[in-house]
């Protein structure tokens, strides 16, 4: 299973559940994904660097 992120939509993809994954979309690992997800749930947000990857920032 191969996951991506979207900076336009700030949304993540998974390429077994969605057909149409955006053309900014770039790939990330499960690890990353986890990580970004545990970090959100403890407060933090998820945000875009310039390159539309992922990243926590504080709120």
């Amino acid at each position: 299973m191969k996951i991506y992120f979207s900076k336009s939509t700030m949304g993540f993809y998974f390429d077994v559940i969605h057909t149409n994954i955006p053309d900014d979309a770039i790939e990330i690992t499960q690890s990353e994904y986890k990580n970004l997800l545990e970090k959100q749930a403890a407060g933090y947000e998820i945000v875009a660097n310039k390159k539309g990857k992922p990243v926590i920032s504080s709120r």
